[in-house]
């Protein structure tokens, strides 16, 4: 799917305690990619360089990315890009902000 003379690319996160996974759709393609961080793998660079990469010429659609998603994407992308978290630690962090936006009653 071609908006504005842009590739479409539709996404979700999920994040647990341990775990992080980002999915993204290619719309035109159909090509799926999934980024994931937990003990098994550590992705959270090629992550950041995706989303880095498809700015310019993609335009990110899901469900909800405007108050969760888009909201820890963000934080992976500023805050987790350096050297100071391990894996874990970046998972918990993630989980953290995660349980701090779903258990926000004011928006």
């Amino acid at each position: 799917m071609i908006i504005k003379n842009k590739t479409c690319y539709v996404f979700d996160v999920e994040s647990l305690k341990n775990c992080f996974t980002c999915t993204i759709l290619d719309t035109e393609t159909m090509e799926k990619f999934v980024f994931e961080m937990s003990i098994r793998k550590c992705e959270h660079r090629e992550l950041i360089r995706f989303f880095a990469d498809k700015s310019e010429s993609g335009i990110f659609a899901g469900y909800n990315i405007r108050h969760y998603d888009m909201v820890i994407i963000n934080y992976i992308l500023l805050e987790l890009n350096s050297n100071k978290y391990d894996t874990i630690s970046m998972c918990n962090s993630i989980y953290k902000l995660s349980q701090t936006i779903i258990s926000d009653k004011t928006g």
